[in-house]
């Protein structure tokens, strides 16, 4: 994890319109919980008929959370993420959250062009 890594994380979700405001600092120490709201707000953004499970209160809900999103996302957009680094939600799952954020945000910048007349 470097700080150019956060730093390009924290302005592609931006660019995204993320809803709330993430600092650089907010995975220098491990959080699961936003890293698990980022990456469920991106993989609805992704597609929005994507079954979740949602509930992340124990480490079994949590590695089932985890998979399933990998595996939703390889199938839907040959994304392979690492659940492994995923699961330690700091500096190593922005790595992976940052490898879906730019393929979204490409989309987006795609979508806006084809849009244009």
């Amino acid at each position: 994890m470097s700080y150019r890594e956060l730093r390009k994380f924290t302005e592609t979700l931006r660019r995204l319109n993320y809803p709330q405001s993430i600092s650089i600092e907010s995975f220098r120490t491990p959080n699961f919980e936003l890293m698990a709201e980022v990456l469920y707000w991106m993989v609805q953004r992704l597609d929005p008929s994507i079954p979740i499970h949602d509930d992340i209160n124990t480490e079994d809900d949590r590695v089932e959370f985890l998979n399933g999103i990998t595996t939703e996302v390889a199938a839907k957009s040959h994304i392979n993420l690492n659940a492994r680094n995923l699961y330690v939600a700091d500096g190593n799952s922005v790595k992976e959250l940052l490898i879906l954020a730019q393929f979204l945000h490409r989309a987006s910048i795609l979508a806006e062009i084809e849009a244009e007349p």
